[in-house]
């Protein structure tokens, strides 16, 4: 009797976690947040969605933002909200190119003659 209780209540558990949202995580590419490139010549930051807000800077051709958001103002100009502030959505395309990390590790690390520095090497055994 007791095995049956709790097996019944982990069925109704599994049944209600798949009823109420257990549903399978997604992560894609399409949508905030990612890289976006300036394509414009010239393109400003702004403060708010709006033409009429302060400037915060200018950013150059080819400049690389991180888009967190896109929103419309009132007078239907479209704008692409930046961890800089907001950027004309004209001034600014989707960056999808690939790249490669540079890791760049010190030369004595890779020397096959010299023993590497460890917290535990004593003074006797002249590590380097």
């Amino acid at each position: 009797m007791r095995r049956t209780v709790s097996l019944l209540i982990a069925l109704c558990a599994l049944t209600g976690s798949f009823v109420f949202g257990m549903g399978a995580a997604h992560a894609n590419r399409f949508g905030p947040p990612f890289q976006g490139r300036v394509v414009a010549d010239n393109a400003f930051v702004y403060s708010q969605a709006d033409l009429n807000s302060a400037i915060v800077g200018p950013l150059g051709h080819g400049a690389i933002v991180v888009v967190i958001g896109e929103q419309t103002d009132e007078a239907s100009h479209e704008w692409t909200r930046t961890t800089l502030g907001f950027v004309p959505s004209e001034a600014v395309v989707e960056y999808t190119d690939d790249w490669v990390a540079d890791v760049i590790a010190p030369a004595h690390l890779f020397s096959p003659n010299r023993m590497p520095r460890t917290p535990f090497a004593s003074r006797s055994n002249k590590a380097i």
